[in-house]
């Protein structure tokens, strides 16, 4: 099946994404629904994350001085909304891809339930 990316935010069947963010404070994985405010399925999923996939509220603003504790910055004029766990440091490169193949194993049947 094709899948919408919606890099505009645009379609209300647009793709949710599983993620990884790299910033000065650290490595989240998880999950960025959809950016349209109006989307068929974005409820839904977000009210079924796992509670240890808090929404990590990335700013949406172009303000330079505008500052989030972990570095993280979302799209102007878009629900932003990144669910996901947050790593420091990992031990090993092992240790980094078992994180995120548990979190894969964790979100991903939810991306396939939630698909439009």
């Amino acid at each position: 099946n094709p899948i919408d990316y919606d890099f505009l935010a645009r379609s209300d069947r647009g793709a949710h994404l599983f993620r990884l963010w790299f910033t000065a404070c650290g490595v989240g994985i998880g999950i960025r629904p959809a950016g349209r405010k109006v989307h068929q399925t974005r409820t839904a999923l977000t009210r079924g994350l796992p509670v240890d996939y808090p929404d990590r509220q990335p700013l949406g603003s172009h303000k330079h001085e505008s500052h989030h504790e972990l570095y993280l910055k979302g799209r102007p004029g878009q629900i932003n909304q990144y669910f996901a766990l947050w790593r420091n440091s990992f031990t090993s490169d092992t240790e980094f891809f078992r994180q995120v193949a548990d979190a894969w194993s964790e979100v991903g049947p939810l991306l396939n339930l939630y698909r439009c």
